[in-house]
């Protein structure tokens, strides 16, 4: 395995003539509150008991064979972290927040001391190198102590290392004796330290580490498990495969670091549509896992092979989902695994306009079944499974494509539209949800107006969509000034009716809490700047709100439905 013998080293040990480097194929920084705040614990504990030393976590590096030279005749080694990325990026960090705290109080020549271990004589050399996105974000950091803004972060790596600068901060400045935190950081917490020399043993070890009942996402594993078999089988591989692999991977951790798509889809979406006969209930991660790494052993699949299908899987549901009208229909499991088996489905693209009508029968059966009809992750699975992987594997015509889509969205309006007379639907659906029926419904009234729906105003919708921000209550959820006294019906609890669909309207961000608990008539005042919404139109040209007007209008609402997803 070509591994050098482990040293017990303390972080000034680990961190004296070195670079570290986070390869591009590993997942970025990750690291959520909870687990800062459990290493900021350890290093309370061991201030708490006085102890010399504690021993912290096992990190693993590839010494990659490279260096770089500073002051003329100083080497610093350039090591790929293995295993310990998250833990010590977050050291790292905490260490310019100790030299930050420093220098903003008058202890500028510690501070530098700090500065020269975090960058290098040559200002284009860091300490550590993190990946994908974030790695300007954390070169902004150690060069000029940048936290960034929060609203500005795009991707997941991003935003966890904005928030563990100022986690950090607020750390060292809580401690108050930013040496004494120095001394405790650099002397007196330990780690194991290994450094593998061959590339191939890089794979093995990581799947070892990370098979003993540590927390690690089983997409990890997945890498691993492939560039494993990669280096194994190296010389039986074209030239270059093993480069794409890592490319492949690459490309995969970019997207997930948008946070859009779940590494669990990725995964066992992947197995479910490459499987033949996939399990009646689908792959769950770890026998998804098995089954790849079976494919592999068995060459039915190489790893490249394998790679370039989870990354087409997760960037065609990335691009997917990106769409909050998608959203809307997407929160099942199942009906974002029939979506992806429709876009990655080859007949298909060959032939836009049969994935167009596909993808309407998607969306009406899966709104209709599981949002109106209250489907929910427990119904249909193995009908959803079974169709995902023959639209996929299979010959399906699109007239089959299209009569398996209707099955699985097989429930009748009077079903739903009873079952809805009981149903808070504000509580029930999602903020999408809500306003996904509106938009229809809003379409459906624009044509019978002969106009388009206004985009500019959805658009705003969409992208603020909440029901805190859009989703408006007629007669009010609360009525502290006694304005809808006498509005709903002698001995019935408004309570029970404020939620239902007929009470709810869609409105531009801000309009909401204009609206309040106003009495109905300040209400419309209010409406009224909610231009071009024609569904908010139709409740303005009603002289009065009560329960009477609730319940008819639910009546039209609940017909358009039916004309909508039943005809």
């Amino acid at each position: 395995m070509a591994l050098q013998e482990p040293k017990l080293y303390t972080l000034n040990e680990v961190l004296h003539d070195r670079l570290f480097r986070v390869p591009p194929y590993q997942r970025g920084y990750s690291w959520t509150e909870k687990e800062r705040r459990d290493l900021f614990q350890d290093l309370q504990t061991l201030r708490e008991l006085r102890r010399d030393e504690h021993f912290m976590a096992t990190l693993v590096f590839r010494d990659t064979g490279k260096h770089e030279t500073i002051g003329g005749t100083d080497r610093l080694r350039i090591y790929d972290v293995v295993d310990g990325q998250q833990r010590l990026t977050t050291l790292v960090i905490l260490l310019k927040a100790v030299g930050k705290n420093l220098s903003e109080n008058a202890q500028k020549k510690q501070a530098d001391k700090i500065d020269a271990i975090l960058v290098k004589e040559k200002k284009d050399l860091i300490l550590l190198q993190t990946n994908h996105d974030a790695r300007d974000t954390l070169d902004g950091y150690l060069r000029r102590g940048d936290i960034g803004h929060l609203e500005e972060a795009v991707t997941l790596p991003q935003r966890e290392l904005m928030n563990a600068f100022r986690e950090c901060e607020k750390f060292v400045a809580d401690w108050g004796n930013p040496v004494a935190l120095l001394d405790v950081m650099k002397n007196r917490i330990k780690f194991v330290f290994f450094v593998l020399e061959a590339a191939g043993a890089v794979y093995t070890v990581f799947e070892v580490l990370n098979s003993r009942g540590l927390n690690v996402d089983w997409l990890d594993k997945m890498k691993s498990t492939l560039m494993g078999v990669a280096f194994q089988k190296k010389r039986k591989l074209p030239a270059g495969e093993l480069d794409n692999v890592e490319d492949e991977w690459t490309a995969i951790y970019r997207v997930l670091g948008k946070e859009r798509v779940s590494d669990a889809d990725v995964l066992t979406f992947a197995a479910n549509l490459t499987a033949d006969e996939p399990p009646a209930k689908g792959f769950q991660e770890v026998n998804a896992l098995e089954f790849f790494r079976e494919e592999a052993h068995q060459n039915r699949l190489t790893p490249l092979e394998t790679s370039k299908f989870l990354r087409q899987v997760v960037t065609a549901l990335d691009q997917f989902v990106k769409d909050p009208r998608h959203q809307a229909i997407c929160r099942i499991k199942q009906p974002r695994l029939l979506a992806t088996a429709l876009l990655i489905c080859d007949r298909l693209r060959k032939d836009p306009k049969s994935q167009q009508r596909a993808m309407v029968a998607w969306e009406n059966a899966m709104f209709r079944f599981y949002v109106l009809g209250g489907g929910d992750a427990r119904d249909r699975v193995g009908e959803c499974i079974r169709l995902a992987s023959e639209i996929r594997n299979g010959n399906l015509s699109v007239k089959q494509i299209l009569s398996g889509l209707g099955e699985i969205g097989n429930v009748t309006h009077e079903e739903v539209a009873a079952e809805l007379e009981k149903k808070y639907v504000y509580d029930r659906w999602t903020a999408q949800e809500i306003i996904y029926f509106f938009w229809k419904y809003e379409e459906r009234l624009s044509a019978e107006n002969g106009e388009i729906i206004d985009q500019i105003t959805w658009g705003k919708i969409w992208e603020n969509a909440s029901k805190e921000k859009s989703v408006e209550h007629i007669f009010p959820q609360k009525d502290p000034d006694g304005n809808w006294r006498g509005k709903g019906r002698q001995n019935v609890n408004p309570e029970s009716f404020v939620h239902r669909l007929g009470n709810l309207l869609v409105l531009p961000p801000g309009l909401n809490s204009k609206a309040g608990t106003k009495t109905f008539p300040d209400k419309v005042e209010v409406y009224k700047s909610a231009k071009g919404l024609h569904h908010v139109k139709k409740v303005m040209r009603l002289k009065n709100w009560n329960l009477a007007a609730i319940e008819k209008r639910e009546k039209e609402l609940m017909e358009f439905a039916r004309e909508q997803w039943w005809l």
